[in-house]
């Protein structure tokens, strides 16, 4: 008589792919803040961009998914110690794995949450 299998390794669950594919930009530039926590567009470009990008100036995506997270509230800009460095972020709402989606109106759709963020703009 053959064991039957257990409940457990007979049908697993497939793993649910992550939303915008396994490495888009998006999901890189969401990481590093993640890890990074505090960062500056310079160190989230040294992070995320490897050479290999088609687009003419890509750290312009990441700017504007920067300013997309600042707007939903993802984001706070720290004070900068001297007026010559660059501007910092610092993560602010970290829900989870999956990076926010932004939306042609500037309002970001949490994968995590199952929940859209307004602009700060539209709250009221």
């Amino acid at each position: 008589m053959t064991p039957m299998p257990s409940p457990i390794t007979r049908n697993p669950a497939p793993t649910p792919r992550p939303p915008g594919g396994a490495n888009t930009q998006r999901r890189k530039i969401w990481n590093a803040m993640r890890i990074q926590g505090a960062f500056s567009l310079d160190d989230l470009a040294g992070a995320v961009l490897d050479g290999a990008e088609t687009a003419r100036h890509p750290e312009n995506s990441i700017r504007n998914y920067l300013y997309t997270l600042a707007a939903t509230g993802y984001l706070t800009k720290t004070k900068r110690r001297r007026k010559s460095e660059p501007p910092r972020w610092l993560l602010t709402r970290n829900t989870g794995p999956h990076a926010p989606i932004p939306r042609p109106n500037g309002d970001a759709w949490d994968p995590n949450e199952a929940r859209l963020y307004l602009r700060e703009d539209r709250h009221a």
